[in-house]
């Protein structure tokens, strides 16, 4: 007799509640769902990669619950201008900053006593020159200088070197860890009766225009596979580029791509420290566009991984808007029943909002049908500038900012 694959989901709150689990025979991989263990008659498998995909999260979990937010650890060695932070939360985002510090003072201390030592040694050096001068045997000396001096150069070369290649080599990040995302990772009411979002546009900078963050919208396209106009687009519906727009009817999403602020940190949590991203200050452009470039990849590893190839440019942009202008338990649902083409999409859209009490009554079936119908405008502002394949673009380490850790000037 022939066993069902069991599919066990792991959810954030430790609670079963609004957690939809299909199960099926070839589970496709999603990033921080769910672990998976697979039995037949014949053996019992474990899928220990994705075992160890909820490890992290555990250790975490259980950092929080036995640490109080105001714990701090020490050393039993003391280690100069070493002072550890606290663990912190941030959304669905934990940050925990302790190695990252600790391995900076050590290796800032590791420099200063090499330093001294080289010093030390051409103290020593220039002594035995001089005494061995008086004596005949000045060689000793100088070996005990030219290795001292040596040993700076190298240690001085090493540093330049990587600093030269990337600065962000030396710049250690804080250890960032995310719950998975819960299925009722929802947003409220930030829509008007048409869809379209509730944006009170602020006095845009002096000298920007529309295209002025189009580099910055392609190096952060570059640290995946799709086109970047794909961020104009959605930048260009959500706050018509205007960097100063506040939206929805409590005034929290903000910026470019009208992020909030749990939803900012939720999506940034890849990004080097390096790049000063504040989700507290969602007017900055980094830091919304960070957030929008890494919500459009996972939302598009997503539909890439549930859906069939033959999706068009305008279903896979319209599930996109999904995710973000709806939240990512409403693409999440979608998905698992099968709403890959654009005639499937909305059935789904309408049925999440009836089936999710919370959620439907902020946002009824109607009011969730017309949040929909308004990403047929981000799929207009793609094809008006020029865009046709959604996946276009390359990956780019030379400008991709997790890989050169630097911001973009504009």
């Amino acid at each position: 007799m022939k066993r069902e694959p069991l599919k066990i989901a792991i959810c954030p709150d430790m609670t079963f509640t609004g957690c939809h689990v299909s199960v099926r025979n070839n589970p496709q991989r999603m990033p921080h769902t769910s672990a998976v263990i697979s039995s037949s008659s014949t053996s019992h498998l474990i899928d220990f990669k994705r075992f160890l995909q909820i490890i992290p999260t555990t250790l975490v979990l259980l950092i929080t619950l036995v640490l109080p937010a105001s714990a701090q650890i020490s050393t039993g060695v003391k280690i100069p201008g070493l002072t550890f932070g606290s663990v912190t939360q941030h959304g669905l985002t934990i940050v925990i900053p302790w190695l990252a510090q600790y391995i900076s003072a050590a290796y800032k201390y590791l420099i200063g006593v090499s330093v001294i030592a080289a010093i030390i040694m051409i103290m020593w050096g220039g002594f035995l020159y001089m005494v061995g001068s008086t004596l005949g045997d000045a060689q000793t000396g100088k070996k005990y200088i030219a290795n001292a001096v040596g040993g700076l150069v190298i240690l001085f070369s090493a540093v330049l070197i990587l600093r030269t290649i990337n600065p962000a080599t030396l710049n250690l990040n804080n250890l960032k860890i995310r719950f998975p995302n819960p299925e009722s990772g929802l947003y409220d009411d930030n829509a008007d009766a048409s869809g379209a979002p509730i944006v009170s546009a602020g006095t845009p900078p002096a000298n920007v225009n529309k295209n002025s963050y189009d580099k910055l919208f392609q190096n952060y396209a570059s640290c995946s596979i799709y086109d970047w106009r794909v961020l104009k687009a959605v930048g260009l519906a959500e706050s018509s580029l205007n960097v100063n727009s506040t939206g929805g009817k409590t005034k929290k999403y903000k910026g470019l791509f009208q992020f909030d602020v749990n939803g900012c940190y939720d999506n940034t949590a890849v990004y080097p420290d390096g790049l000063n991203l504040d989700c507290e200050n969602l007017l900055d452009p980094e830091t919304n566009t960070a957030a929008m470039a890494y919500r459009t990849q996972w939302a598009f590893k997503a539909i890439r991984a549930t859906c069939p190839d033959d999706l068009s440019p305008e279903e896979y942009l319209l599930l996109l808007y999904t995710a973000h202008n709806t939240g990512p338990g409403v693409l999440k649902y979608v998905l698992q029943n099968g709403g890959c083409h654009k005639d499937q999409q909305l059935q789904w859209v309408r049925q999440f909002a009836t089936v999710n009490p919370k959620y439907g009554a902020l946002v009824p079936p109607d009011k969730a049908q017309k949040k929909w119908e308004f990403g047929e405008k981000v799929v207009q502002n793609f094809l008006s500038l020029g865009g046709g394949d959604v996946f276009d673009g390359k990956i780019d380490t030379n400008t991709c900012p997790i890989d050169t850790g630097q911001r973009t000037q504009i």
